[in-house]
């Protein structure tokens, strides 16, 4: 028999009766007895309801005492229970464990997925992150967020209170649905249950009210003025200025702070002053979804009028991510004014590339804008929102690979061009809509409100990247000062490796720079490097219940043609063309007119999108970085598709439907 229990409400949700033919005894002497039963017996329960919840409580007092899911082997004698052997469950995913309290369900959603980075976080990474969210901290800098923890490596923020207020829980699941609509499934079915209708106790309603009253209500106060009251244009100029200033301050103050102890505490003030910062940026950035989402309203149902309201957001100036790509196809661009350099680019591996051009026809000029472009984006990299992963100007090899993909296409200026194409289309399509407005009754109060829509929707969104690359730059400072440390604990025999500081937590390399003798940070490191191999091999969950249950939403088929792969409609259009699968940038190239299909894409993976002619990920929503970017540049683009790389093969035909989120496979994969 099977039977499925629901261990917290003692509620026996399935019983499968099994067929019962055979039974075997044990025999007094040694050696079993095989028993025929009886046809009334045959389909009986093995276990009474009673039973089953007695030996519920029995299994559920032997992971109490172990602290974690338990493999437990069990015999029933003259109706008594008895526990034969118990081991962990090492096949399950670990559960998050919350120092909140252990009272009723808990809820967990993954902070992974929200920044498309699946990969487990390196403990200093994770150490970061923590520090660097506000909730539950009480001002102290040096303390971790006790909402964000860990498990199998990755991080996951507690919603469970979130989710017990009504209309808290309805806007976080409105968010999600932009995010990851995997996660907002998992999160609206959770909500629905029985156990969060109750009302939410008096200390969280308390910490969910000082919350709205000094970071909500504030931030709502200036979405209303940049969507109504400021001029976008001086706004974008007023914030560019703004995040000048304050990544001045932060690399004054790191400079100037000696080595040791004090400076990583130095670190963790202003990780801690972060979050004020998204007090200037979020209203901004908001307020040019919300135009963008009444405009998608205001321009009615009409297939050609959609297409305009998609086509204003392409070709946005001002984006950071953008700039970046078009100085990267610039980069390219040099290489083919100089043969000798490019086939050098063709040839080289990415650390002894500025080695090789030495003596090459043009292998100063094509070095010297390589190192310019260091300078201003080498902070960047792949899974960049982890610390303690290598940024570009350590190891280059992945520009140098999509560098090598923009070469296939032998025309200067290319990029340039599609994007100011892109850009003028976006101009024309603005056009269109406010003439339509002005056509309509009350045409000219509808034809001010299409320009104001469009003014904040293409200046806001232009902002979206600026956030996250003022982070990255923080953390680029970050990270060098940290290495700097690590240098000196690697000189004090402290540390094997100087890299070996990702893998301490903040205030764990504060300790070892103190000389603290009560750890062993060297067989620290290397349990943690053992542990990290471990994690790789986990599928994080999105969504993940103190109970250990992963919540997995029903998708509905929406009438896709069979065998197509159903994701989250990101970007119009539709593409086909034959797939490139790219788990690790660095390594694969994708060539103009392929379909690049990847586990999820950040800032580092933008490049490859110059090249593109559709996009697919396992991860990522409507606002996530791969759709945004997908959009701006005009690829039909689908997101959100479970197992996309293991169920799309290199070289296979497909059809990326960006308008109604499937991908179809139109044939095996070819060898390319």
């Amino acid at each position: 028999d099977a039977y499925k229990v629901q261990k917290r409400t003692m509620e026996i949700l399935e019983k499968k009766i099994g067929g019962k033919k055979t039974a075997v005894w044990p025999r007094l002497g040694g050696g079993t007895l095989e028993e025929e039963l009886e046809e009334n017996r045959r389909g009986a329960q093995a276990l009474s309801d009673e039973k089953i919840l007695e030996l519920v409580r029995l299994g559920r007092k032997v992971e109490d005492y172990y602290e974690k899911p338990q493999d437990i082997e069990w015999a029933l004698e003259k109706n008594k229970l008895y526990v034969i052997q118990s081991r962990p469950v090492t096949t399950l995913y670990p559960v998050p464990v919350s120092v909140l309290g252990k009272e009723g369900l808990r809820v967990y959603a993954s902070i992974n997925h929200v920044q498309v980075m699946t990969e487990p976080f390196s403990p200093l990474g994770a150490s970061v992150l923590r520090t660097m969210i506000p909730f539950g901290k009480g001002g102290d800098p040096e303390k971790e967020s006790p909402y964000c923890v860990e498990a199998g490596g990755r991080l996951y923020t507690d919603v469970t209170e979130a989710l017990r207020f009504k209309r808290i829980g309805r806007f976080l699941i409105g968010f999600a649905m932009r995010v990851d609509r995997l996660i907002a499934g998992a999160l609206r079915e959770i909500a629905g249950r029985r156990e969060f209708q109750a009302f939410p106790g008096l200390e969280a309603r308390r910490a969910l009210s000082r919350a709205f009253f000094s970071f909500f209500l504030p931030v709502v106060f200036r979405i209303f003025l940049n969507f109504w009251v400021l001029e976008p244009e001086r706004a974008e100029a007023g914030f560019r200025r703004e995040i000048d200033r304050r990544l001045r301050r932060v690399q004054e103050r790191l400079r100037s702070a000696p080595q040791g102890p004090g400076r990583v505490r130095l670190i963790q003030e202003v990780l801690s002053g972060l979050p004020s910062f998204f007090r200037e940026a979020v209203p901004r950035v908001a307020a040019g979804i919300l135009s963008w989402n009444l405009l998608e309203k205001f321009a009615g149902r009409e297939e050609k009028d959609s297409a305009d309201v998609a086509a204003v957001v392409r070709g946005l100036r001002g984006n950071v991510t953008t700039e970046m790509d078009l100085e990267l196809g610039d980069l390219a661009d040099v290489a083919r004014r100089y043969p000798a350099a490019a086939r050098c680019l063709e040839q080289a591996q990415a650390g002894d590339i500025l080695d090789l051009l030495k003596g090459v026809e043009g292998g100063e000029v094509f070095a010297g804008a390589f190192r310019e472009f260091l300078r201003k984006y080498g902070m960047r990299g792949q899974g960049e929102v982890d610390i303690g992963r290598p940024r570009w100007r350590e190891n280059p090899a992945m520009l140098v690979q999509a560098m090598r993909g923009n070469l296939a296409s032998p025309e200067i200026g290319l990029h340039r061009k599609r994007h100011e194409r892109l850009a003028k289309e976006a101009e024309e399509a603005g056009a269109r809509l406010i003439q339509k407005a002005k056509r309509d009754s009350w045409g000219f109060v509808k034809a001010w409100m299409a320009r104001r829509l469009i003014r904040v929707c293409r200046c806001y969104l232009a902002l979206r990247e600026h956030p996250k690359f003022y982070i990255v730059r923080v953390f680029g400072f970050i990270r060098e000062a940290l290495l700097e440390e690590g240098c000196a604990l690697q000189e004090r025999g402290v540390l094997e490796d100087s890299r070996d500081v990702v893998y301490l937590t903040l205030n764990e390399t504060a300790e070892a720079l103190e000389g603290s003798a009560a750890v062993d940070f060297r067989r620290l490191v290397a349990d943690r490097k053992n542990e990290r191999k471990r994690w790789e091999r986990l599928v994080p969950p999105r969504v993940i219940t103190s109970d250990g249950e992963i919540v997995i939403p029903r998708r509905e088929a929406k009438g896709f043609p069979e065998g197509s792969l159903a994701g989250t409609p990101a970007s119009a259009g539709v593409a086909e063309g034959f797939a490139r699968v790219i788990r690790d940038p660095s390594r694969e190239i994708l060539r103009h007119g392929e379909i690049l299909v990847a586990p999820f894409s950040d800032p580092a993976w933008t490049p490859l999108f110059l090249h593109a002619a559709g996009f697919v990920a396992e991860v990522g929503g409507l606002m996530t970085h791969g759709a945004v970017v997908a959009r701006e540049y005009g690829i039909p683009a689908v997101v959100g598709v479970v197992d996309a790389v293991k169920l799309i093969r290199t070289g296979q035909r497909i059809r990326v439907h960006g308008d109604l989120g499937y991908v179809e496979t139109l044939d095996a994969p070819s060898s390319l």
